[in-house]
């Protein structure tokens, strides 16, 4: 079941819309395994470290239906 998420990117400030979900908002980095709650926008920019974010869906593919 999604879960919807209320706040703001951790990156940007941007606030979190009815449409986003925890599932998508809540990323961990590849390389440093950093955890934080980012919008797309800032997801495809990546980490600082250079790693990748990769949210719940990224580490799930067998749930995309």
């Amino acid at each position: 079941m999604l879960q919807q998420i209320n706040g703001t990117c951790a990156n940007c400030s941007l606030e979190f819309g009815k449409t986003d979900s925890q599932q998508s908002v809540k990323n961990e980095c590849s390389k440093c395994k950093n955890e934080i709650n980012i919008c797309r926008s800032c997801k495809e920019k990546g980490c600082e470290c250079g790693g990748k974010y990769l949210d719940f869906w990224d580490k799930n593919p067998e749930w995309m239906i």
